[in-house]
């Protein structure tokens, strides 16, 4: 068991230790469920990150082409400075544009600071965004888009962002990022069921040669801290955390797993390249510090507003030798695909993990 001011973690042992733990029957914490939101993760090595900006944005690379980059307007003393070729540049209007690929490259003797690294992040978070309408809309399926959307299907380039993401955005965004394109967003559900089953799903992965056996982690997160009128209409706070649900009756999925999102509002000049539980610990450390000069960002809560019983976040590690027990229990109480993914994919995908399972269990034991 490993306790700090801010992050409670255990390693359990057995399935009804994971449950008993949750609901507070045999810890010094109380029930947690509803002051929680969850997230299963199937590698203890992954982190709090959307898929975004996870690996140093490697995934969202998949997403983009070099030639689909936002071109860079720079000094012409850059260009020179620089002896930069024709092909590296345009010009137009009498200003000069850098032809970046998806890694800002290749520049050498160039470094872009963190504010424009972040507004190209943004830019190529927007373009895989856009590229998800225009095929979804192509394609006759419905997305919740407003004319201002629709408009940046063919010309992405006009828009001129406040923050990011911006209000338009959410519905597009949730629903790409439950479709598995990469953005802001960080999916979370009300019900730890469902989490746990995606902490655990990857030992029906066993016996496939790529296989690599490791810890699951089951998150949960008080987000009811964060609940507070100071938090939610404070016209000066900086940090700013986003929760956003979106209306469950237009995805059976979303709906079935209980879904809901987190992010951070960015400001367009801070890059966020910090997990979640990261970003959100320091910034309760510096404010419990009471010097707020030494940082840009803050949600403008302390450790006074974290109870002496609860911590923001409760990290519960899952054995692989575990996790077969634990999706037993899961299936027992209808916590199986047929139920997480409604429809007639789900039920296949049903039987045929729950065979994978019935021989797993017999190999375990």
């Amino acid at each position: 068991m490993e306790c700090d001011k801010y992050i409670w973690e255990y390693t359990i042992k057995n399935p009804q230790e994971l449950f008993d733990l949750i609901q507070g029957r045999i810890s010094s914490f109380k029930d947690i469920r509803e002051k929680c939101i969850f997230r299963g993760i199937s590698k203890d090595n992954y982190k709090l990150e959307p898929s975004s900006l996870r690996r140093n944005e490697y995934f969202l690379n998949k997403f983009i082409a070099s030639t689909d980059m936002p071109l860079y307007k720079v000094d012409k003393e850059i260009i020179e400075q620089n002896a930069i070729s024709k092909g590296e540049y345009m010009k137009y209007g009498g200003e000069y544009y850098l032809r970046l690929n998806k890694e800002y490259g290749p520049l050498e003797g160039i470094e872009f600071d963190s504010s424009v690294l972040n507004k190209l992040q943004i830019r190529k978070e927007l373009r895989v965004l856009m590229d998800f309408i225009d095929y979804a809309d192509k394609s006759g399926l419905k997305t919740n888009i407003n004319q201002r959307l629709r408009e940046l299907i063919e010309n992405p380039q006009v828009l001129n962002l406040r923050y990011w993401p911006e209000e338009d955005f959410y519905d597009v965004i949730a629903l790409a990022q439950h479709y598995g394109a990469p953005t802001r967003f960080l999916d979370w559900s009300y019900d730890y069921n469902v989490s746990i089953y995606f902490a655990v799903k990857d030992i029906l992965e066993y016996n496939d040669k790529d296989y690599k056996e490791s810890n699951g982690v089951l998150w949960a997160f008080n987000y009811k801290l964060f609940d507070t009128p100071f938090h939610r209409n404070n016209p000066h706070e900086k940090f700013r955390l986003r929760f956003y649900r979106p209306a469950y009756y237009s995805n059976s999925y979303l709906h079935a797993q209980s879904g809901l999102f987190t992010f951070i509002e960015n400001n367009m000049i801070t890059k966020d390249d910090k997990p979640l539980d990261v970003l959100i610990i320091e910034d309760f450390k510096k404010n419990t510090e009471n010097n707020p000069n030494t940082f840009e960002r803050t949600h403008a809560l302390t450790d006074s507003n974290i109870p002496d019983d609860e911590k923001i976040f409760y990290k519960f590690i899952i054995p692989p030798e575990v996790k077969p027990k634990i999706l037993k229990e899961l299936y027992l109480n209808n916590y199986s695909e047929e139920f997480l993914f409604p429809g007639y994919h789900g039920v296949t995908k049903s039987i045929k993990n729950k065979t994978i399972l019935k021989e797993l269990l017999y190999e375990f034991d």
